[in-house]
């Protein structure tokens, strides 16, 4: 019996390598942000995961010094033109129109984080994500995957306060979830013709076996 179950786990080991699901990150450089409302655009090649995988679920990190939190309107687009407004003026509502004025920030945006208010401490890190000013999910999701996860990303910042200073864009991260592409590839077809290999040498094995029991019974 031994023979058969290597081989039975060696194949169930085959299938589930067919599903390279996982999280990748990557950080990019940034860089002065102008002090108007033309803002800037910076590019990012995702090049941490396989060319085929579909992006399903997407967090940011965002890290800037100077300029007033309030004062920054963030947007990110994905390689297939997808569109999630990340920031809109943090904070500023019908009732504060000041809006957040930590200078800068530090933080994680992930749908489900905690919403930003004139309060909130935007230089908290990555640990304690906020709400994006718009949901992540434009990006893809488990039930509705996006397009390929590698590929150019484009992040627009602007700085809306024009207060005279200059702030910078520290660096940037997309932290990634992807599902593997539909189809295979190579290394993939193999390991499935291990596991069809595999159920028909149980099945050879289930057959013998019932044949040895049907002859004790005989006897």
């Amino acid at each position: 019996m031994k023979v058969p179950l290597t081989i039975l786990a060696l194949g169930l080991l085959a299938v589930s390598w067919l599903r390279a699901d996982g999280l990748f990150s990557q950080t990019f450089t940034g860089g002065a942000i102008p002090d108007n409302p033309v803002g800037a655009v910076f590019g990012g090649d995702f090049t941490a995961a396989d060319s085929n995988d579909q992006i399903v679920g997407v967090t940011v990190d965002l890290n800037i010094t100077g300029g007033i939190a309030s004062g920054f309107y963030v947007y990110l687009i994905a390689p297939d033109n997808s569109m999630t407004v990340l920031l809109s003026q943090p904070g500023v509502t019908m009732e504060n129109s000041f809006g957040n004025l930590s200078s800068g920030l530090d933080i994680r945006l992930a749908d489900g984080g905690t919403t930003i208010t004139a309060s909130s401490d935007l230089n908290i890190g990555t640990g304690s994500p906020y709400q994006a000013a718009e949901t992540l999910s434009n990006f893809g999701t488990l039930d509705n995957p996006g397009g390929s996860a590698d590929g150019n990303w484009d992040l627009y910042l602007a700085e809306l306060t024009n207060d005279g200073e200059t702030p910078t864009l520290n660096s940037w991260s997309l932290n990634v979830t992807v599902q593997s592409s539909a189809v295979p590839e190579p290394c993939s077809v193999a390991l499935l013709g291990l596991s069809g290999i595999t159920l028909i040498t149980w099945r050879k094995y289930l057959g013998q076996t019932l044949k040895i029991k049907k002859r004790h019974r005989g006897l």
